[in-house]
């Protein structure tokens, strides 16, 4: 890896690359389980996650069994997914110019930031 490349993006590719993983194993153990189930909500999922509405993890803030399946996951797989690929593509962007040619390729490194142009 070249020295201009930030460290936490060498840091955090690799971290949401396995919580992308994550998610969309689970998602799928989930989706198989209730499509084995004929799409029946109302059976709790044992190795199902617990996802909560908004912060606080309490029981009445659970969300619904179908609400995980069609919000929640797809909603962390998007996130995440988004996040992995922004920073896969700024390491690209970085690694493909040559160290003498970042400010002909718009790329500005100060102190940790890194700043794409045209």
């Amino acid at each position: 890896m070249r020295d201009e490349m930030p460290i936490w993006l060498l840091v955090a590719i690799p971290i949401l690359g396995i919580a992308l993983t994550y998610f969309l194993i689970h998602w799928w153990a989930e989706y198989n389980f209730y499509k084995n189930k004929k799409w029946d909500y109302s059976i709790d999922n044992p190795d199902g996650q617990k996802m909560y509405h908004g912060e606080i993890a309490i029981e009445s803030q659970r969300m619904s069994n179908r609400a995980r399946m069609t919000y929640g996951y797809p909603f962390f797989v998007f996130v995440i997914g988004l996040l992995f690929v922004g920073f896969i593509y700024c390491a690209y962007r970085i690694q493909s110019c040559d160290a003498d040619d970042l400010k002909k390729c718009g790329i500005t490194i100060k102190s940790g930031e890194v700043t794409l142009g045209g």
